[in-house]
This record gives C-alpha cells, structure tokens and sequence, in this order.
C-alpha cells in the first residue's frame, strides 16, 4: 500500500481504464449505495435532485466522485451526500445546485481570495497534475472569518475539477510556512481548526483528490506544530505528506525532485507576489464568464433551464413545490383575489387569472415546470 502511494506521490501511479461497460457498472453501484443511505442523510441531495434534475442521470457529475475514491461505490455515495450537505451549509440552498462562480464569493471571501492565500499555479507538474500553492503567512483568521476561507477554497477545487486529469490524476499542493505570525493568543489554533476543516472537506466531500501534499518551511521551530498537525489529519492523508525544511531556493530544489516547478515562487510570495495573484483572479473571472456564458446558449438552445432561480414559480403538486420560496409569494397573491375570484363570471376569472400571471412575471419570475 505504501508503495501505491510512494507512485501517487511521485506521478507514476497507473491510472485505471475507464472502458463503458466499467463506467456503467461503477456509476450503477454508486446510484444502488446512494439508495441505501438512511433518509435522513440524504436529504440535501434529495433536494438537490429535486431543484436540478438532470443530476440524477449526469454521469459525469458521478465520475467525478468515483476518479476522487478509486472508483469505490460505497465510499463515492457517502462522499456524494456529504458534497451537497457541505455545500448548502457553506452557500446556502440558493446555490445548491449552482456552479459556484467567482461573483458567488461575499466581500470577505474575496478579501481571501485576492491576499494570495491560495492560487492555481499556471504550471502543473510533470505528471500533468494541477498544483495549488497555500501561503499560511497570508491566513488573517482574526479579522476574516473561517468560512471564508472555505468558501474559496471549495470553489477553487470545483474549478479544478473541469480538468479530467485532475480528477483522474489527482492534485498536488504546496503548503508555504514562511514566517507565520502565532504569536497572538488562539492563532495556533484557528489556523489548526481551518486545516481540519479544510481536510476533512477534501477528504469526505469534494470529489477531488490531492495525491501529494508538501510543507515547505524554513523555521526549524515550526517542526512540533507541523507533527501535531500530521497526527490530526489522519493516515490516509499523513501517508502523502512530504515536509521539507532549509531555505526558500531548497525547497524549490526538493519540489523539483518531485516534478513540481516552481519558478522562485516561495521567493516572490514572501514579497508579495501580486502580479500572479492579479494574474489568477483574472484568469478565474475569466473561465466563469465563459462558462456562465456557454450554459446560457446551451438553456436559450434546448428551452431547459438547468435549476430554478430563488423567485421562479415552480408548476407542480407536493410539498416540495408548496415550500419552494417562489411559490410563496404567488401563493400569496392568488389569496388576495380568492374571494373575488369565487364570485365574479367565467370571463371576469380568466381577466383575473391573466392579471395574476402578468403580475408575477412583471416582477422578473418565470413559470417553470419540472421534467
């Protein structure tokens, strides 16, 4: 087993063939062991298959989930679950079953995402494998919250996920412990506490997978912090920790012998770096107005519209349809005429009815029916 991951690490592990009748297989046994989760864990993606129904038959959303756990069903659908109750607690339902996008982001969060914190390196490793560079000098958890941190890093690893090599390949990251400011009380451990949270979100929710990750460091008194850390992160991820301790242009020479270039990246990130933080938001802004643009072709194409937007009257019986938060208020308005409405002639009704529906699409709502 150590020598699976020795090759994970090092990116010559051999990756498996995904001939149809294999994906088939996976994607049903995946389907088979979401079914026998206990309802009651279940009930975000119930809700998710619910507002966007083309999940339940998207293969490759599944894949994405199968590629993160070695194609392992039951592992996949506990993963699958946990993806959108994470997601609801991080975004809320409203961005259920939306792509998080950069616009997504509140003021706070973009406050993480623009301090350089975490960026995408334009260059992957010699193994093709994205690589993502963690700059711990630049957590500020006491003035920005924790969640924060997470929504970025959540929809960082989303947009990495566009790339089949990432999810099949897996990614590497770069963990920078420059000169971290602990001094003041408690910065131990919320920046502890963002780790775990960070781990367990990669390891038990996001369908990606990190096949190496490498701390950098250059303060030999970091050392203890950093044990503890490998101690609380678990073995599967402990496995997979390489920590390498000497100067910033050692280090650089370490990732080397891991296929990772880093072009005197921990040197110009202590200086600041802004140029390739700017140069990533860009090219983050960028990829989501082409894709935000692309499934507006494909919804104005087809007539389909993937998922409801908070004010859409959904066309339906049920609870979930009655709970929706754009059924409220037309429910709302159609109280109002009631009593007018069970009292006037058949043709006064259609005026009414007509005058309701112009009403509701007046204020921006659209009339969906789910198929």
């Amino acid at each position: 087993e150590r020598e699976k991951v020795f090759d994970d690490i090092h990116g010559v592990a051999q990756v498996h063939e995904e001939t149809p009748e294999f994906i088939e297989k996976c994607v049903e046994g995946l389907d088979t062991s979401v079914a026998e989760i206990p309802l009651k864990h279940r009930r975000a993606i119930i809700r998710a298959w619910f507002l966007r129904p083309s999940l339940q038959t998207d293969t490759k959303f599944k894949l994405m989930f199968l590629r993160a756990v070695r194609y392992d069903a039951k592992k996949a659908a506990r993963r699958m679950v946990n993806y959108f109750e994470q997601k609801g607690a991080l975004f809320g339902e409203e961005k259920l079953v939306k792509r998080i996008t950069i616009s997504d982001l509140s003021q706070q969060d973009m406050q993480v995402f623009c301090s350089g914190f975490s960026i995408l390196l334009r260059r992957n490793d010699q193994a093709g494998r994205p690589v993502y560079f963690y700059d711990v000098d630049k957590l500020d958890l006491l003035r920005l919250p924790a969640e924060s941190y997470l929504r970025c890093l959540w929809y960082q690893a989303m947009a990495s996920m566009a790339d089949e090599i990432a999810q099949r390949k897996g990614m590497s990251a770069i963990q920078y412990f420059g000169n971290p400011d602990f001094s003041m009380p408690g910065s131990i451990r919320k920046v502890t506490d963002l780790f775990l949270s960070h781990g367990h979100m990669l390891n038990h929710c996001l369908p990606c997978r990190f096949s190496s990750f490498h701390v950098c460091y250059e303060n030999p008194r970091m050392s203890f912090f950093l044990q503890t850390l490998r101690v609380a992160v678990g073995r599967d991820t402990r496995l997979r920790i390489r920590t390498h301790l000497g100067s910033d242009m050692e280090n650089e020479y370490f990732l080397l012998t891991f296929g990772i270039r880093c072009d005197q990246l921990l040197q110009k990130s202590r200086l600041g770096n802004l140029e390739a933080i700017q140069e990533y938001v860009e090219r983050r802004r960028s990829a989501d107005r082409k894709d935000e643009e692309s499934e507006r072709d494909s919804e104005a194409r087809s007539g389909i519209v993937a998922y409801p937007q908070l004010n859409d009257v959904l066309v339906g019986r049920g609870l979930p349809f009655r709970e929706y938060s754009g059924n409220t208020p037309w429910t709302s308005l159609i109280s109002t005429h009631l009593e007018k409405y069970q009292q006037c002639s058949a043709f006064e009704k259609t005026i009414i009815s007509m005058d309701v529906v112009k009403t509701v699409k007046d204020s921006g709502s659209r009339f969906l029916e789910r198929r």
